[in-house]
């Protein structure tokens, strides 16, 4: 955090990680599959005050790359 020309300016970065996997079932209800989700973010922030009027901003970026797979229990991705 710092004071620049009457503004106070926070920033700062982040990261996260993330797993979803999914059973899949078939129109029958048996097990049909599975679908897997690894993902990784990446982020940064900037936060800005106005020190005598108290208005403020806010900026926000982030990154998000994913790795999905399916997998199906007797190799058929035919859609019915």
């Amino acid at each position: 955090r710092t004071e620049v020309a009457g503004m106070s300016v926070t920033a700062g970065v982040y990261g996260a990680a993330g797993h979803s996997s999914v059973d899949v079932k078939d129109d029958d209800g048996s097990r049909a599959g599975t679908v897997r989700d690894d993902a990784g973010s990446l982020g940064g922030y900037l936060n800005l005050v106005h020190t005598s009027s108290g208005l403020w901003a806010d900026i926000v970026a982030q990154g998000t790359r994913h790795s999905m797979k399916a997998s199906s229990d007797n190799n058929d991705f035919r859609a019915r």
